[in-house]
């Protein structure tokens, strides 16, 4: 079981009963993901190409250290914002005034021409990259909660859809683990759960889910009318299904459940090989993603 290294920082907590408590929390989206913008100063021809998490209130600093401006672009939010810019400032080099982020254009109609292309360069590195990502990726605990009430009252398959959810969430399950977990990964004597070789804590509330919807605990744990193991794309339906009972406003996808469990370990405060064990992941830069967007910083190097 994971220890918590600083009880100020814990944002969430499970009671006896196993319902998840909420309290008001930051999301990451906003640190997730961000834009690159273009703007032009008012009072000269300077043209500034920058970044920033946070557009809206990156404006008032840019009013204070500037004075007034007119926008020219703003990019679509996405994960590798700050490497756009940096292609941006490359693109362009020959305009850059430095090493800054300013573009000096020597007149108006250089400006329009200027404005122009860079708004039609940033689109397409934009695109192509295929960077922009969905600000959803990480469910608050809130949402969490939400969608496991909401996982109950699927018709016909309630219990087995909650326990999908709420073990896929608590242990960062992808779809490939649950498709292949059989009862032998528990031992409900020792109190343990299996996972890939690694023995996790069996919470007292998730083997009530478990309890709740099967009783023969024989063969794999999720099955088919059939009596064979769900298949990839069923559990992803049972996910997707949540959209529509909870009214949540996006579509629900099952890997966000197991990047969510990630995100909030680091809000949380557990270091850098905590995490990568409990997600049970052997590269390092697969895990430095999920430190990436917060302030918590990685204990080792990471490429």
């Amino acid at each position: 079981m994971l220890g918590i290294k600083n009880p100020s920082k814990m944002i969430y907590s499970i009671n006896k009963r196993g319902s998840i408590l909420a309290f008001q929390q930051t999301k990451l989206p906003s640190k997730m993901s961000g834009v690159v913008y273009i703007i032009k100063l008012t009072d000269s021809n300077s043209i500034k190409i920058g970044c920033t998490a946070n557009f809206e209130q990156r404006q008032t600093s840019l009013v204070r250290e500037y004075g007034g401006f007119n926008v020219i672009h703003v990019s679509e939010p996405h994960s590798t914002y700050k490497a756009t810019e940096k292609k941006m400032h490359s693109a362009f080099a020959q305009y850059r005034i430095g090493s800054t982020e300013f573009f000096s254009v020597e007149s108006s109609e250089a400006a329009r021409a200027f404005n122009s292309e860079a708004v039609q360069v940033l689109n397409r590195i934009v695109s192509s990259s295929a960077i922009i990502i969905s600000d959803n990726e990480y469910l608050s605990l809130s949402e969490i909660a939400l969608l496991l009430e909401a996982s109950k009252k699927t018709p016909r398959y309630g219990a087995r859809n909650y326990a999908i959810c709420l073990i896929s969430y608590r242990y960062a399950l992808g779809i490939n683990d649950i498709a292949s977990l059989t009862w032998d990964n528990l031992d409900f004597k020792k109190g343990t759960f299996t996972i890939d070789g690694k023995v996790y804590k069996l919470y007292r509330h998730v083997k009530n889910a478990l309890n709740e919807f099967n009783q023969t605990k024989q063969g794999y744990l999720f099955k088919s009318e059939r009596n064979k193991p769900l298949s990839y794309r069923m559990i992803q339906k049972v996910a997707e299904g949540l959209s529509d009972n909870c009214n949540i406003g996006f579509t629900v996808y099952h890997k966000m459940f197991r990047a969510s469990r990630a995100y909030h370990l680091v809000e949380r405060g557990e270091n850098f090989k905590t995490v990568k064990d409990f997600l049970r992941i052997k590269q390092d830069k697969y895990v430095a993603r999920f430190f990436a967007y917060n302030e918590a910083k990685p204990l080792i190097e990471v490429d």
